[in-house]
């Protein structure tokens, strides 16, 4: 997965096998940034709109959800309430950067108020499912949407409490 920095648009970060890279000239020249990532498979990537120094990836195998505040230079776990850490997506709300999603491989959604230092599983409707892609709408950040695997698209309009499915011609 690849992300642009919102604030900072020459900024940009990839993921995937081997760990996490970026580039601060718009992706012609890449760097590591790894050091404290304990499992380097990597699927997804997440940055604050406001900060770009403040980074999340996800380890789809187990090794949860990473944060780094100083651009990728250094990392530390942040999984403190997840149940579990096959993480396959997450999102940083655009409007209140504190509210990050992560998407689980197996088992739903949880969801951080504070930017990553505790989680708390979403339930309100929402499949036990491999959560494959979140978006929160920019417009208006209490709408999330969830891709499910093999089950479409769930949408919250309060910020994750209560989902339903919006598959109608899906």
């Amino acid at each position: 997965q690849v992300v642009v920095a919102r604030a900072a648009p020459a900024t940009v970060y990839a993921v995937g096998d081997g760990g996490a890279w970026k580039s601060v000239d718009a992706g012609a020249h890449w760097s590591p940034a790894r050091n404290g990532i304990t499992e380097l498979t990597l699927q997804a990537v997440a940055v604050d709109s406001a900060n770009p120094q403040v980074v999340y990836v996800a380890s789809i195998l187990g090794g949860g959800v990473f944060k780094s505040v100083d651009g990728g230079a250094s990392w530390s776990q942040a999984n403190n309430g997840l149940a579990i850490t096959a993480i396959r997506s997450l999102a940083v709300d655009p409007v209140t950067p504190a509210n990050v999603y992560a998407g689980t491989d197996c088992c739903g959604m949880y969801k951080s108020v504070d930017a990553g230092a505790r989680w708390t599983k979403l339930e309100g409707g929402l499949p036990v499912s491999s959560v494959v892609a979140i978006v929160v709408d920019p417009a208006a950040p209490a709408t999330v949407y969830a891709g499910m695997q093999s089950q479409g698209v769930y949408k919250s309009t309060n910020g994750g409490a209560t989902w339903a499915a919006v598959n109608n011609g899906l």
